[in-house]
């Protein structure tokens, strides 16, 4: 695994953890959310949250943000030690970067909406301007998402994605959107080099017993898993 070598805490919940979509003052997400970061070791009350907006809008995070939902953002950014960065998916990417010259770490929220507006690219931006990193050192994984397989868009939607004609599948006069491929091919764009770049092979759609899916189970209420990557407290670093 591309972390692998590299001191992170990092990882995604699965569906027998629980829902950890945050909403409607949901005590049974709270306490899901508490017994999931307890099992790993993780203090709750050091994890910042993206609010969500399925936009491109990047916070960078400080020690003052822990426990803190940052509304209206999709990505999450900070060389602090000890904080934790999340947020939730279900079907869309969880997409985790580390500079591991400059220890820096970031989190992004990508569904079709985001990476149409170039999500990786802020995060990218972000990561440049305030923690000066080299994007030719970064490493990028997409995490387990919606794959093309059952990612079914509009046809409307397409004109979005004509920059990546190959991302876009038609078959049986209907279309699917490659999202892997995409933000793939956006990493790449940005400068990310190929051996930098790892993606789960895992279908959120088809994984019926491990992940959530808004695709095979919509719901008035979302169910949903929540990413998290962090660096250690510097007592735990070598």
């Amino acid at each position: 695994m591309l972390f692998d070598d590299h001191n992170l805490v990092w990882g995604l919940s699965e569906k027998n953890d629980g829902s950890m979509k945050l909403q409607d003052d949901d005590n049974q997400t709270l306490m899901n959310r508490q017994k999931f970061f307890a099992k790993h070791n993780i203090s709750h009350v050091a994890t910042v949250t993206a609010g969500l907006a399925h936009g491109r809008t990047v916070a960078v995070v400080s020690r003052q943000d822990a426990g803190q939902i940052i509304k209206q953002t999709d990505g999450l950014i900070t060389d602090v030690p000890g904080l934790t960065l999340t947020v939730t998916v279900a079907d869309c990417l969880p997409i985790y970067f580390f500079d591991p010259q400059k220890q820096v770490i970031g989190l992004a929220h990508a569904g079709w909406r985001g990476l149409s507006q170039n999500i990786i690219r802020a995060v990218l931006d972000g990561l440049q301007k305030n923690f000066n990193c080299q994007v030719a050192n970064l490493l990028a994984y997409i995490g387990p998402h919606i794959k093309k397989c059952h990612f079914e868009i509009k046809a409307d939607r397409g004109r979005y994605f004509q920059a990546y004609p190959e991302c876009l599948i038609k078959k049986d006069r209907r279309i699917f959107l490659d999202l892997t491929g995409l933000a793939e091919a956006q990493l790449k764009t940005a400068g990310l080099l190929k051996n930098n770049i790892a993606s789960s092979n895992v279908c959120t759609f088809e994984a019926v017993n491990k992940y959530f899916s808004w695709r095979r189970d919509p719901a008035a209420k979302i169910q949903a898993m929540i990413a998290y990557i962090g660096l250690p407290p510097k007592s735990h670093l070598s």
